[in-house]
């Protein structure tokens, strides 16, 4: 008892020196985004309550978090970006969310890590659709080290192709999630720089772009 006590307490102090941490560079950083969304013709907002839809899509990185105010937000018609911090097994991890509508034709959901990093801490409740590892032997060879975890296997495997399995092993540092409509991308523990934005940006619609149109053939 006294142990889950002592690291709750540790947990609380370490929770609160990072969010201190974070404010204390927090107006350098809005500056910066909202310098750079005006051009880029992305909305800015320092604090934005998610939306039904992207809470109701089940990403996994979201899971580990909470998922009712994010710090950071830029917007457009054609993406979200904002700033979350997970609650993994190793601690906080804050990291910068991309979420761009992608429509797919088929009925899946996945992710796709070279490593996997997403595991929760004992105080958070595990997710009620957590997916399921995909073996190694049902994905393509390049991808067999990687963590690719979705339901069903038979219908995820297609979507890898040349062009998206190229993606991948070129962006080994990214956490890649689609369901309902939506493809998320992130750099886990990595909180995105206002220069970097565009660029960002513009390799992720290389991604989505393989996706559709791997689907479509």
């Amino acid at each position: 008892m006294h142990t889950i006590i002592a690291a709750v307490v540790v947990l609380t102090l370490f929770v609160s020196l990072l969010l201190w941490l974070l404010r204390f560079t927090a107006n350098g950083r809005a500056a910066q985004l909202a310098s750079a969304g005006d051009q880029l013709k992305l909305s800015y907002e320092p604090w934005r309550a998610l939306s039904h839809h992207i809470k109701q899509a089940g990403f996994q990185v979201m899971s580990t978090g909470e998922a009712r105010y994010v710090q950071h937000w830029l917007e457009n018609d054609t993406l979200a970006m904002f700033d979350f911090i997970s609650m993994n097994a190793h601690g906080p991890s804050p990291q910068t969310l991309i979420i761009v509508p992608c429509p797919l034709t088929l009925a899946v959901r996945f992710t796709a890590s070279q490593k996997p990093w997403i595991q929760a801490d004992c105080f958070t409740e595990q997710p009620k659709q957590s997916l399921v590892k995909i073996p190694a032997v049902d994905l393509p060879e390049a991808l067999h080290a990687w963590h690719i975890a979705g339901t069903p296997a038979h219908k995820i495997r297609v979507l890898f192709n040349k062009t998206v399995i190229h993606w991948l092993l070129t962006h080994p540092h990214l956490h890649i999630e689609w369901s309902t409509g939506m493809l998320l991308v992130c750099q886990p523990g990595y909180l995105i720089e206002a220069s970097e934005i565009e660029v960002v940006i513009a390799d992720i619609e290389q991604l989505k772009q393989a996706l559709i149109g791997q689907c479509a053939s």
